[in-house]
């Protein structure tokens, strides 16, 4: 029975596994509830593989290695969901960047901020994650808004102290 259990722990391990290399983190899935079927079948046949008096004993112990992999089924099902809504806000960040390049006139880093914000709003991350990216991108398109507005000539160098005739 204890081969058994060992056995039920690993094709549990490999099938949770396999499933994870197709899991598609855009949401359409539960990555979750399907292990949570895969394990009740997966228990049922293990308890079918063993005699009948020693049943409640390895069930018990095959709830505990179905309660190990329902937390790490969880776990990874966030963990690749938060990476696929940091990549989407790291493209739209981008996206941003490239069009305060073009246009870096306060109006459109207003736009650009309000758009991107939203979506950092709306992503499902911790505050504290939130806040970071929101700090993080707000220095990047602020800098890239600025060097446009230099580069357009509507900001003067000179004015500012820098530049090379403020060398002479």
């Amino acid at each position: 029975a204890m081969q058994q259990l060992t056995k039920f722990q690993s094709d549990m391990s490999d099938q949770v596994t396999q499933r994870s290399r197709t899991f598609d983190p855009t949401g359409k899935s539960n990555f979750a509830k399907d292990v949570a079927d895969l394990t009740t079948k997966q228990k049922q046949q293990f308890l079918e593989s063993i005699p009948t008096q020693l049943q409640p004993e390895y069930s018990a112990r095959a709830d505990q290695v179905i309660a190990a992999v329902h937390q790490s089924a969880v776990k990874f099902q966030l963990d690749a969901a938060d990476t696929y809504t940091r990549q989407g806000l790291t493209d739209a960040y981008t996206s941003a960047q490239q069009a305060l390049d073009q246009d870096g006139s306060a109006a459109n880093l207003d736009a650009q901020r309000t758009r991107l914000y939203a979506q950092i709003e709306a992503s499902g991350l911790s505050t504290a994650e939130k806040q970071a990216l929101t700090r993080q991108y707000n220095i990047g398109m602020e800098s890239v808004s600025y060097k446009s507005e230099v580069r357009n000539g509507k900001v003067q160098l000179d004015a500012l102290g820098v530049g090379s005739s403020a060398q002479a």
